[in-house]
C-alpha cells in the first residue's frame, strides 16, 4: 500500500530530515489538499481522543504495520470536513498539523514535497530544536505502535480485510474478550485492540472487531505505562502548529 501523504494532490513525494537541515517551512501546509486523504497516521498518545469520532485501522505499508484513522466519507457515519473543507472534530490529528513533516511508515521523519510551494517562513534556531524534538518523540511512538500492530497481527487477531481491502486490516471474528485477554500480549496491545473496536462505532456497518467492546469501561480495565507526548514547548514556541 502507498504512504498516506501520496493521496495529496499537491505533493511530490517526501524525504526523510533532519533538525540540521531545515531552516525554513510554511504554515498550514497543504490546508487546501487534506481533505483528499484516505488514511492519515496516528500515535499512541492520541488514538482514544481520534477514536471517539473516527474508526482506526491497521495498515500494511511496505513492511510495517501502522495506525491510521479512516477518513473516507463513503464509509463514516460522520465526515471529517464539514461543507467548507474544514475539519469538523475538536480534535485534529497531529499528522495533519505537522505538515509538511511527518513520519514515514518506516517511523523516519520526512518533509513531504509540495507541488505549488507557497514561501517559506525563515524560523529560529529555538523553534526548528522544538519541531524537531517534537517530531523524534512522534517517530519513536510511531516505531513502538508499529510493533504493537504487528504483534496484533502475528497473534492472528487481525487479518487482511477481504470485503474491504483498501482499509487494510481488522479485527477476526472474536466475540469474547476475555479470549483476547488471555493471549500473550503487553497491556499497551490489548489497550490498542481496545480502542481499535471502541472507535469501529463511526463506521457506518457494522465491523467485526466492534464485537470485542461492549462499552468504555474495556478500555478503561486495561492499564498502560505509555509516556505522554509533550505539547507544552509547542505552546510556547510553535508557530506552526495550532492546538
Amino acid at each position: 500500500m502507498p504512504e498516506w501523504f501520496e493521496d495529496l494532490p499537491g505533493s511530490s513525494g517526501a524525504t526523510e530530515v533532519a533538525g540540521t537541515d531545515v531552516s525554513a517551512w510554511q504554515d498550514h501546509a497543504f490546508a487546501d489538499d487534506i481533505r483528499k486523504l484516505n488514511f492519515v497516521p496516528i500515535t499512541t498518545s492520541e488514538m482514544l481522543l481520534v477514536a471517539q469520532h473516527l474508526p482506526l485501522t491497521v495498515r500494511k505499508v511496505q513492511d510495517h504495520f501502522n495506525l491510521y484513522a479512516d477518513l473516507r466519507q463513503t464509509k463514516l457515519k460522520r465526515a471529517p470536513f464539514d461543507a467548507n473543507g474544514n475539519w469538523a472534530f475538536g480534535y485534529k490529528p497531529i499528522a495533519l498539523r505537522l505538515l509538511p513533516f511527518g513520519v514515514s511508515a518506516a517511523g523516519e521523519i520526512i518533509r513531504i514535497a509540495d507541488t505549488n510551494p507557497t514561501q517559506d517562513i525563515p524560523r529560529e534556531s529555538q523553534e526548528i530544536a522544538t519541531l524537531f524534538r517534537f517530531l523524534k518523540d512522534v517517530a519513536a511512538g510511531s516505531r513502538r505502535l508499529s510493533d504493537r500492530t504487528k504483534n496484533l497481527v502475528q497473534a492472528d487477531i487481525l487479518r487482511a480485510s477481504e470485503s474491504d481491502p483498501e482499509a487494510g486490516l481488522y479485527a477476526t471474528e472474536m466475540k469474547d474478550f476475555d479470549a483476547v485477554s488471555s493471549l500473550d500480549l503487553s497491556p499497551n496491545t490489548l489497550f490498542l485492540l481496545c480502542v481499535l473496536g471502541f472507535s469501529h462505532k463511526n463506521y457506518r456497518e457494522e465491523s467485526t472487531i466492534r464485537s470485542l467492546v461492549s462499552d468504555r469501561r474495556n478500555i478503561a480495565a486495561i492499564s498502560r505505562s505509555e509516556k505522554p507526548l509533550d505539547f507544552g514547548a509547542f505552546l510556547d514556541f510553535g508557530t506552526s502548529l495550532k492546538f
